[in-house]
């Protein structure tokens, strides 16, 4: 796969750093995100609890190389963003 893609992202909240939609090739996946763990920052895709237990799974399954192409690919857009969200001393209303 050579398309991977990171679009609209967000800020998170909490542990989220941030949340965000990952393009990879013509798949588009929704809600993913950035979290701080105890063991570092880790991409989390869209999970779902299991009925019987509580644990958590993923929907989606990326190969490591993947994971890590698309976790890079969010940092990225996260650092280019981030300057993108202060506000200019001369856009300030008061």
């Amino acid at each position: 796969m050579s398309e991977v893609r990171v679009e609209r992202v967000r800020a998170g909240t909490g542990a989220v750093v941030a949340e965000f939609d990952a393009v990879l090739g013509g798949v588009t996946i929704r809600g993913a995100r950035l979290v701080n763990g105890k063991r570092g920052r880790f991409l989390g895709l869209p999970s779902r609890k299991r009925p019987d237990t509580e644990d958590w799974y993923e929907v989606i399954v990326l190969s490591d190389a993947l994971r890590s192409r698309v976790q890079a690919a969010a940092e990225e857009a996260l650092r280019v963003a981030a300057p993108q969200a202060d506000v200019a001393e001369d856009e300030v209303p008061f």
